[in-house]
């Protein structure tokens, strides 16, 4: 009887022992579980809902708010936390803090916050009334002190100053244009109204704000490039080294276009195919026997120093 009480004990003892070592195995894992997840959560970018539409994600190149209510650019910079990156990652390797820079359709501000976050001085055109505000913060958030150094400018540009109705699509915030839209295109069903809006040509803007020379400029407005382009004519000579990034978009510009832009940039360059072009390729590109499958491309001209 003794012998088979003092057996009991020892397994006991020892099934206590092999419990307590379980538990302490147990407890380490799931620290070390809880630890991983910690540091992986640690490693995924912000995405913040500010309220009034508002949402603040943590990019791949820097902060900023983008409007819940587009469908568009939203979308893409929530998922992959960058919009159009080759394009970005070319220009970003060229700015220098200090430069001046114009961002024309500015948006919610992709490229006015790149250039920003890289010490450019940032001037933006965008006239749509929904984006200001959002504008206007992710300028601040990626420029800092500098603000005050930079502008925001609610207002169309052009070769001609004025006042003009332009139609802001209410869920597509990339959508709108001085060009007149058919009345009867899909995009009716997304516009609220038309809205009265100012119109001014980079050339009065640079003398108005005693502008001497721009060192980039961006531009993107659904087709009504060379109208602004030609309209900040003045400035571009008085500009050595300037860099224009276009949206180019096939069968929106006159035949002298093409010509006008390579009369005034040495060279020209596809950062999405890693390839320079000359005034031939552009010609080719227009008459749809070069990428006949893209409406339109990004360029990079580079006038000479």
């Amino acid at each position: 009887m003794v012998f088979l009480i003092g057996l009991t004990y020892h397994y006991s003892l020892a099934c206590s022992q092999s419990i307590n070592q379980s538990s302490q195995l147990i407890q380490q894992s799931v620290e070390q579980s809880a630890q991983q997840l910690v540091q992986q959560l640690a490693k995924q970018p912000i995405r913040q809902y500010l309220g009034d539409g508002e949402i603040y994600v943590e990019t791949k190149y820097f902060n900023m708010i983008v409007p819940g209510w587009d469908i568009l650019l939203t979308p893409a910079i929530l998922t992959s936390l960058a919009w159009e990156p080759t394009l970005s990652n070319y220009l970003k390797e060229r700015i220098k803090p200090g430069m001046i820079t114009f961002d024309i359709g500015a948006n919610m501000g992709w490229f006015s916050c790149l250039f920003a976050s890289c010490g450019a001085l940032v001037h933006a055109f965008e006239p749509n009334p929904r984006l200001q505000q959002i504008l206007r913060k992710n300028i601040f958030l990626n420029a800092g002190r500098a603000t005050n150094k930079c502008a925001v400018n609610q207002c169309a540009v052009s070769d001609n100053e004025g006042v003009v109705p332009m139609r802001f699509p209410h869920w597509l915030v990339g959508g709108a244009s001085l060009h007149n839209y058919d009345q009867t295109s899909w995009l009716d069903s997304l516009i609220d109204e038309d809205i009265n809006t100012d119109v001014v040509t980079l050339d009065a803007y640079a003398k108005k704000m005693n502008i001497e020379k721009v060192d980039l400029i961006k531009i993107d407005i659904e087709g009504f490039e060379e109208h602004a382009l030609r309209g900040a004519a003045d400035i571009i000579s008085r500009s050595p080294g300037l860099i224009l990034s276009i949206e180019f978009t096939r069968g929106q510009y006159s035949n002298s276009f093409p010509n006008w832009l390579f009369e005034r940039f040495s060279e020209a360059y596809l950062p999405a195919f890693n390839r320079a072009i000359d005034l031939k390729f552009l010609l080719e590109y227009e008459a749809k026997t070069v990428l006949p499958e893209y409406s339109h491309i990004d360029i990079v001209f580079h006038a000479r120093k």
